[in-house]
């Protein structure tokens, strides 16, 4: 198997399977790409367990403000009320949140270290700087986007394909950069009733979205990935 300046398989060869040469990236794997379709599912399976645990988490912030000035006026005591959900709705999105973010990474990681393999002009972000620029302040605003879009158009650029359409990973990031401001506006102005339960909605409602993106830009990667030569069982990240 070799590959053009792009990375793109020129010569695939199933006689050659089982050689590799010695990847000259520091950060690439020795025996070639490695498979990635496995961890995509598991990326996949990951964010829709996140999907539901946003789809409760919001449900039960909206019944509460929904239905705050009837708990007020049945003299419950909100504030007790209001302390158990945000507590309970928390755990359950933290959990969600915690599981996808660790697939997404394992993700991320190999995609990109993939990429390293290849030489593929594509990868200026190392594989775990990939995962690394999500934990730093202000990097992580966007740095975090860059790597995906290094990824998603490296990826297209390593099987001899070009990326016809927009890239989408603006519509991953944007709606996933915004899902707090709405909860900033609840939390800063002592909102309460309905407008408070619409704004908690649509903070749920941008996260899923940009979940169901995620999901959306990993199968693409995941498909391409594929075609190339498949390496050798990883463990953890790699």
């Amino acid at each position: 198997m070799e590959f053009g300046e792009n990375g793109a398989v020129i010569q695939p060869n199933e006689t050659l399977a089982g050689t590799y040469q010695r990847a000259l990236s520091t950060h690439g794997y020795d025996d070639g790409p490695r498979p990635i379709a496995r961890l995509y599912e598991l990326m996949k399976l990951a964010l829709i367990f996140y999907i539901v645990a946003e789809l409760i988490s919001s449900a039960m912030y909206f019944a509460f403000f929904a239905f705050y000035d009837a708990l007020r006026s049945d003299v419950v005591n909100v504030f007790e009320v209001e302390s158990n959900i945000s507590w309970l709705a928390e755990l359950i999105y933290f959990t969600g949140a915690l599981v996808a973010f660790f697939f997404a990474c394992r993700f991320i990681y190999r995609a990109m270290r993939n990429l390293h393999t290849i030489q593929s002009p594509a990868a200026k972000t190392s594989p775990f700087w990939s995962v690394a620029y999500y934990f730093i302040p202000i990097a992580n605003l966007f740095m975090p986007a860059i790597a995906m879009s290094r990824i998603y158009h490296g990826t297209h650029e390593a099987v001899g394909e070009s990326s016809r359409h927009s890239s989408p990973i603006p519509l991953w990031w944007v709606p996933w950069l915004l899902t707090g401001v709405p909860e900033y506006m609840v939390d800063s102005t002592s909102s309460t009733g309905l407008g408070a339960a619409m704004l908690y909605a649509l903070s749920g409602a941008m996260s899923i979205f940009a979940a169901l993106m995620l999901i959306r830009i990993g199968k693409r990667i995941a498909e391409r990935q594929e075609l190339l030569k498949h390496g050798g069982v990883a463990t953890v990240f790699d």
